[in-house]
């Protein structure tokens, strides 16, 4: 009886943890739209982030350029940042969660993006990189 009553609370002590941690994931997870627009939701996003830096003005010493959809397109001197249809192969992706295999993690200055943010441009990218 005594190994019934602890075995019953350790299943209830977990149960509970496993109910607190999806609460917690559904509070992190922000409600992107079914399809991403790059003027709404993706370039607000980058010009906050990465304008600072990468503008055609300053002459960023990469080459990658996001003052606007055709610049954020045209390859770097490190190839093309976004591969449409692939989110998380796209260096922009990578560089921003810091798993690419060259330079540091984006951006340099300021706060990290915020996953469910790299998330959703990422998302934006594997729904074709559109202009819309």
């Amino acid at each position: 009886m005594k190994y019934l009553t602890v075995a019953v609370l350790i299943a209830l002590f977990y149960l509970s943890l496993t109910a607190a941690q999806k609460k917690d994931e559904k509070k992190d997870v922000k409600k992107a739209p079914a399809v991403i627009s790059f003027s709404k939701d993706v370039m607000p996003v980058l010009t906050k982030k990465c304008l600072d830096c990468h503008t055609n003005e300053d002459e960023s010493s990469n080459e990658f350029y996001v003052d606007s959809y055709e610049a954020l397109m045209k390859p770097s001197k490190h190839g093309a940042a976004i591969t449409p249809g692939k989110g998380d192969a796209s260096v922009m992706i990578k560089k921003m969660r810091g798993t690419a295999e060259f330079g540091s993690v984006m951006p340099k200055r300021g706060k990290a993006v915020p996953d469910s943010v790299t998330a959703m441009i990422a998302k934006w990218i594997d729904q074709g990189a559109k202009k819309n």
